[in-house]
């Protein structure tokens, strides 16, 4: 019986741990504006940018989640997450997830979270940058 137990404590517990890894977007209109907008946040909030293509309007940062290396099986086992930034030609971002704490379709809730407070900063400086006019901050390198 108690095998059965743990088995369900795990399997209910596991759920919340491990939503779904789904592309969050934000809505925008200028493809530039939209990617100057999103790399002078993430540079703006301490991320590191490990990637940067501004004409395919990609970029990459590494994710704070557990940033760290940990000794697994002898073996040292980077334990990195990262997100991806695309612009489209429409000008809405994608923001994806991959890395150690992305497992096939699911991912960590706390990379979860972090993606989705990034997506909701990007948002608002996307707002904001919009009520201003077109004079939006360039962040190109």
């Amino acid at each position: 019986m108690r095998p059965i137990l743990l088995c369900l404590a795990l399997l209910t517990g596991c759920g919340e741990r491990w939503p779904p890894n789904t592309a969050l977007n934000v809505a925008g209109v200028d493809p530039r504006a939209t990617f100057n907008v999103a790399l002078t946040v993430v540079r703006g909030w301490g991320y590191d940018v490990v990637e940067l293509d501004p004409p395919r309007g990609f970029f990459r940062v590494t994710a704070r989640l557990d940033n760290d290396a940990q000794v697994q099986w002898g073996r040292v086992l980077m334990r990195r997450s990262f997100f991806s930034f695309q612009v489209a030609a429409d000008g809405n971002l994608v923001i994806t997830a991959s890395g150690y704490h992305v497992n096939g379709d699911v991912l960590h809730f706390r990379l979860d979270e972090e993606r989705r407070e990034l997506a909701d900063g990007v948002g608002k400086a996307m707002r904001q940058a919009a009520m201003r006019g077109p004079s939006a901050p360039r962040a190109e390198d």
